[in-house]
Parts: C-alpha cells; sequence; structure tokens
C-alpha cells in the first residue's frame, strides 16, 4: 500500500512539475516528465506498478488536456507494455546509454500512438508534430532523462521499501 501511495505522489508531483513548465516556457520547451517516471516505474517495480503509473499518468494527462480523452491513457499503458517488452527481450542491462535508448523508443512509440489517432480522426499535421513534439519534446526530454532518473532513483530509495 506504501508503494501505491508513493507511485500516486509521484505522478502528482510530475504531473505538476511538467503542467508548470508547460504555463511557463510553452510547448514547445516540456520535457515529458510522466514518461520518464512510467519508464523509471515499470524498470525498476515491475509492469503491475507500471501499468497503475500508467494509467494515473494519463488519466491526468486526460483530465487537462483538450485532445481525445482517453487517448493518453491509452497510450501511457500500450508504453508501459512495451517497456517490459523491450526490457525483456532487447535491452537487459541497466547502463545509461540502454535507458536512454529505452527512453526514446518509448517516446517515439507515444508520438505514434498520438499521431495514429489523430490521423483517424482527421485532425493530424505533421509539421505542428515534427516542430512541436518530436524535435523539442523528444530531445528535451532525452537530454534530462539521465538526471531525473538519478533523482527518482534517489526518491526511490527513500519512500519505497
Amino acid at each position: 500500500m506504501r508503494k501505491i501511495f508513493s507511485i500516486l505522489f509521484l505522478v502528482f508531483i510530475s504531473f505538476l512539475l511538467q503542467f508548470f513548465i508547460f504555463n511557463i516556457l510553452g510547448k514547445q520547451c516540456t520535457p515529458h516528465f510522466l514518461l520518464l517516471l512510467l519508464v523509471f516505474i515499470t524498470l525498476v517495480l515491475g509492469i503491475r506498478y507500471g501499468l497503475l503509473t500508467g494509467f494515473l499518468s494519463g488519466f491526468l494527462l486526460d483530465s487537462y488536456s483538450v485532445d481525445l480523452f482517453g487517448l493518453n491513457t491509452f497510450s501511457m499503458i500500450a508504453c508501459a507494455y512495451l517497456i517490459v517488452f523491450l526490457h525483456k527481450y532487447i535491452f537487459r542491462s541497466g547502463s545509461r546509454p540502454a535507458i536512454v535508448c529505452l527512453t526514446f523508443l518509448v517516446l517515439l512509440f507515444d508520438v505514434i500512438i498520438k499521431s495514429f489517432f489523430h490521423v483517424l480522426w482527421g485532425t493530424f499535421q505533421w509539421q505542428e508534430i515534427f516542430r512541436y513534439v518530436v524535435i523539442p519534446q523528444v530531445g528535451l526530454t532525452l537530454l534530462l532523462s539521465t538526471f531525473i532518473f538519478r533523482g527518482f532513483r534517489q526518491c526511490e530509495s527513500r519512500v519505497v521499501v
């Protein structure tokens, strides 16, 4: 039960951090902290807690998004399954380059899922996706991923037993 409350707290703090950075700097300079938390929780605690993290973070993102409701929740849960698959069959080591590469693939998968649903609903624009999501958000998230994972690891060692 303590792990669940810890995950709930980390999801809420990550969401607030992502939300405030979005409001201060705009959508071009917003790293995806919730996806980084999802990668970390899934790698450290396993798929059950990863699915919980994906559901909670996706639901929070859907609650404050004008996008299709449920898209972020579906995307985060699918990313949790992808993390387990990639960690089990491709990236077995826990080195930093492997984690950064795993994070890149999960971010790319997240963009592909959301783009696919936008194509289905006819609201897809290549220029905006590439200019506002692929280059700045993925690049900034990858740049900050090692520092964020170090902070999550310190927080996890104190909170989760």
